[in-house]
């Protein structure tokens, strides 16, 4: 059954969920988060991913994926 469900598309969206909150949670390292403190992190979240996505329309390269996801990436293509 949980395999099922992990292959499923509400699946795969809960793995991409989970793997962005981990990755926040390590960013934020706050033990007892407040709200106020909350809605600052979500802005320079915000801010860095705009920032990236204007690098990437005005030509720039992509930013350097680890070894391990580019040697994934070249097997998957």
């Amino acid at each position: 059954m949980a395999l099922e469900f992990v292959e499923s598309e509400k699946g795969k969206r809960m793995l991409v969920y989970e793997g962005w909150y981990s990755a926040f949670a390590r960013s934020v390292k706050i033990a007892h988060l407040t709200l106020p403190r909350l809605i600052v992190k979500f802005q320079k979240e915000q801010n860095a991913n705009q920032l990236v996505v204007e690098r990437l329309l005005a030509g720039d390269d992509p930013p350097l994926r680890k070894k391990k996801y580019r040697d994934l990436d070249r097997r998957l293509c």
